[in-house]
């Protein structure tokens, strides 16, 4: 059985822990991008990185609007993606 904690899989945690990556593996300012959820986890990191880790970013068909009802668990997408 897998130890898989659902609720631990957030925007935010997945977010920070990429802030966290480019520090400690990358090292210097990064062109990140993602495709479908990965381009909401490349927007929201593009929005809350630290000042000059990301210097360019490309989001392919991040699915902003397509999950417009409340979510069981946590904030909606559009809730969750921050100041874009």
């Amino acid at each position: 059985r897998s130890t898989r904690t659902p609720h631990r899989y957030t925007l935010d945690n997945v977010g920070n822990d990429l802030v966290r990556f480019l520090d400690g593996v990358i090292g210097r300012p990064a062109f990140i991008s993602g495709l479908s959820s990965g381009g909401l986890v490349s927007t929201w990191l593009s929005a809350y990185a630290k000042p000059g880790q990301v210097i360019a970013a490309c989001w392919e068909d991040p699915p902003f609007f397509s999950s417009e009802t409340d979510p069981l668990v946590g904030p909606g997408i559009t809730a969750s993606i921050g100041p874009l």
